[in-house]
């Protein structure tokens, strides 16, 4: 069987635990996880395809359950790298997750009812005969008449929250363990408007919240989630490979975006990549959020709260590290990417999104420095503070791109009626409002080109073994206050990179660098995508320094500082926001 595939001109940095193959491999499907944990998580067979060479059979691999999220079925690696995708069609609808209205099968299940195996032969991941497959499957049934079929794993993966911590706390933790990973109370709660409360960790985000909401205060969310932990300790004391059922957490609607095989053209669809696009319908939901007042206190607590606090050392959070795309030449920049539709594949609208909101508590919490008082690491202040211990708190940062979208984020639910809509430019679907965004590569320079050799390496120092440096591109909808005027905000941020400071247990990560961001209105003459091209390219030769860039006719185009807000522990760049949409002509 033949594969058609796309390589991609900009690859991704290496991720340990992948196949480190010089030749190209497709993901073709997972298989069974291991009963047996292997430190803190699992292991999946996962089934490979080698794409260089005509006739190869697919093999399995075992990876680590955590590397799941980069191994999507389809993508294509080399040299433990991105390189590329398969082609597959695509598939939209909106669809009903009621209990009647979906099944749960395998194909072995259905040979051994009498029915003929489900997928003709057309999805075939290894090379052991598709009525043998154990692998369980989700089929639901469109209004519209068509089918689509997930794999339970692939629905596990992509539609339980959005945040990689949940799937894998489930698959390998205990669901009190899990539960604490998730919310700060397990406590069901509902306040005075009769809407669900959550109370999430900082680890969730806002992308979370329907599944949170779900599976604290649904008795069938919860029993969907809690059934993946059941089978994961069941199986520990039974065979090598177990192959776990997965079903909806709700069932409501929601609008769902796939790529896959048609098994049945325009009948049945396999969904082998596939995704929520909106939060489900269903009840109304008040996220809760603690901002925290913290207060150094040494382990003695006759020291009370006199513990000096030295200055803080920052260190990047994993969510900082955004990931890189590259724009070809077919994007439509400005919106959706165009789909080929016709009138026996309707596309149906959700009437409007879940009624979510955030409040947030102030709360006291109290630092404890981990050495004593007679540690070399401490020592006093001042003559008059001799028994007062200093102590450097790590911050764990998110890094300036995600803290400006946050930044962004937070003004929208602030202003509803000024901020329409808040989104980044994606690769392929054009502009997007999901939780954490990704970059766009700036093009490197071919050898060719004359360029200084310090604006070549700004951009990447070697393509083969260095990612080029990324461009967060934003998009705000925006009513102008007082006069009304709809307006349209564009603002480029310039990813920073990264170096490790000090050593051992002291050894952080921090952004090397500073830009400043830029923001632009755009004339009514000109064209975003032509606009993004030259910029991006301007950029380059710039070294990021956008103040060069500045213009007021046509086009407002302005630079501005990034600097911290007074209240940097709830939004550490909401200053930076004000000020780019204050350029704009936006005062809020």
């Amino acid at each position: 069987m033949s594969y058609r595939w796309i390589r991609h001109a900009v690859h991704t940095d290496q991720v340990p635990g992948i196949p480190s193959e010089s030749y190209p491999l497709a993901v073709l499907g997972y298989g069974g996880m291991y009963s047996k944990l292997e430190g803190k998580t699992r292991k999946v067979a996962v089934s490979f395809q080698r794409l260089d060479v005509d006739g190869e059979p697919p093999f399995h691999r075992e990876v680590s359950f955590a590397h799941l999220r980069d191994l999507q079925v389809g993508s294509v690696w080399q040299n433990r790298r991105h390189v590329g995708d398969l082609r597959y069609d695509r598939f939209r609808a909106v669809v009903d997750f009621s209990p009647d209205r979906w099944r749960i099968f395998s194909p072995v299940q259905e040979v051994q009812a009498g029915r003929p195996a489900p997928f003709y032969g057309k999805y075939r991941p290894t090379l052991k005969d598709e009525r043998k497959e154990r692998s369980w499957f989700l089929e639901f049934n469109i209004p519209d008449g068509r089918t689509l079929i997930v794999p339970c794993l692939e629905f596990l993966l992509r539609c339980y929250g959005a945040s990689a911590i949940i799937p894998r706390a489930l698959t390998c933790k205990s669901w009190e363990d899990a539960i604490k990973m998730f919310l700060t109370s397990a406590t069901p709660e509902t306040n005075s408007e009769g809407r669900w409360v959550i109370r999430p960790t900082d680890r969730m985000v806002k992308a979370d919240r329907s599944f949170l909401g779900h599976i604290l205060h649904s008795p069938e969310g919860r029993q969907a989630a809690k059934s993946i932990v059941d089978q994961c300790v069941q199986a520990s004391q039974g065979e090598k490979l177990f192959f776990p059922q997965v079903t909806p957490w709700f069932s409501t609607i929601a609008p769902v975006s796939a790529e896959g095989i048609w098994i049945e053209p325009g009948k049945t669809f396999l969904a082998l990549r596939m995704k929520l696009t909106k939060d489900p319908a269903g009840h109304p939901i008040s996220e809760v959020r603690a901002l925290k007042d913290e207060t150094s206190r040494h382990e003695d607590a006759r020291s009370s709260n006199d513990a000096y606090e030295g200055s803080p050392r920052f260190t990047l959070s994993p969510e900082s590290r955004l990931k890189l795309r590259r724009l070809d030449d077919e994007h439509n920049f400005g919106g959706s990417p165009p789909e080929k539709r016709t009138t026996s594949t309707p596309w149906f609208q959700l009437g409007s999104e879940r009624d979510i909101t955030t409040v947030y508590e102030r709360q006291s919490s109290i630092i404890v420095p981990p050495a004593a008082v007679d540690n070399p690491s401490v020592r006093p202040t001042t003559d008059d503070a001799t028994d007062k211990p200093e102590m450097h708190r790590v911050v764990v940062a998110h890094g300036t791109l995600l803290e400006m979208w946050n930044a962004l984020r937070s003004l929208k639910d602030k202003h509803p009626r000024n901020l329409l809509s808040v989104e980044w430019l994606d690769a392929k679907r054009g502009f997007v409002g999901d939780d954490l965004p990704e970059l766009i590569a700036l093009q490197p320079f071919t050898e060719k080109e004359e360029v200084a050799p310090a604006i070549r390496q700004w951009v990447t120092k070697d393509i083969k073994i260095e990612p080029p440096r990324g461009i967060l591109v934003l998009r705000i909808q925006a009513i102008v206050p007082k006069t009304f005027e709809p307006k349209t905000v564009y603002i480029l941020e310039i990813e920073r990179r990264v170096k490790p400071r000090g050593s051992g247990k002291e050894k952080v990560e921090q952004e090397a660098e500073r830009f400043r961001g830029l923001v632009a209105v755009l004339a009514q003459t000109t064209g975003f995508d032509d606009w993004l091209r030259k910029t991006s390219s301007q950029i380059r030769y710039v070294e990021g320094k956008v103040v060069e860039l500045k213009s007021l006719q046509p086009d407002l185009v302005d630079a501005f500082k990034h600097s911290q807000s007074r209240d940097a522990k709830a939004t550490p760049y909401l200053t930076s926001a004000l000020l780019a949409l204050t350029k704009a002509g936006i005062n809020l």
